[in-house]
């Protein structure tokens, strides 16, 4: 019988309102094409003043083995009042370095806590933090560790409630839960994930 999964990012907020299944998520690491055998997942949680897109793909290398499962996992926290005025159809600058607190050497982070993002002077206003980590049956290194954003996002609207990410990244630094000794990694993230973007109750 498996463990139960750790996952690597403690969402706190206090509504979960949109869990779906789609594809569009394309991850390379190191050039090293991901293949999430296991499915790709799109989750929106939300508070009164913002919200955080997370996609999820799943990797489960064999099927009949213990704890050998993972995900990487990308998040992106959007300022809900900035984000309605978003332009729509054209990219939006992401640039800005993530940084993760020293110390946290457990399975889990808190991403109130533990997680800061300063972006630079021509980073979007209104996209408050992203972040990407591995999720699995491992403990992440202590120590500080940092990741440079650099791309886009484009939003298109899809539905009265609905909004496709098109985001077009590339990530250098650490990944928490899968950088080991110290080794920096270069991911390439594309994805074109519908999201339904509900009100808080």
């Amino acid at each position: 019988m498996k463990k139960p999964f750790i996952f690597s990012t403690i969402c706190l907020f206090v509504l979960v309102i949109f869990t779906g299944c789609s594809g569009g998520y394309d991850v390379e690491i190191n050039k090293e094409h991901q293949n999430f055998n296991a499915g790709v997942r799109t989750n929106l949680y939300s508070e009164a003043d913002k919200f955080q897109v997370q996609i999820t793909g799943s990797k489960d290398p064999l099927p009949q083995a213990v704890d050998d499962e993972s995900s990487l996992v990308l998040t992106a926290e959007f300022d809900r009042a900035a984000f309605a005025t978003m332009p729509r159809n054209v990219p939006l600058a992401i640039k800005g370095t993530t940084t993760f607190a020293e110390g946290v050497d457990s399975g889990t982070i808190n991403e109130r806590r533990d997680i800061t993002f300063q972006g630079a002077t021509n980073h979007t206003n209104g996209i408050r933090r992203l972040w990407f980590v591995q999720s699995c049956f491992c403990a992440r290194q202590p120590g500080t560790q940092t990741q440079q954003f650099d791309g886009t996002v484009t939003l298109i609207n899809a539905g009265s409630d609905t909004v496709r990410f098109r985001f077009a990244l590339q990530i250098r630094g650490h990944v928490p839960f899968r950088t080991t000794n110290g080794l920096e990694s270069v991911v390439d993230i594309v994805t074109d994930i519908p999201v339904r973007i509900t009100p808080t109750r």
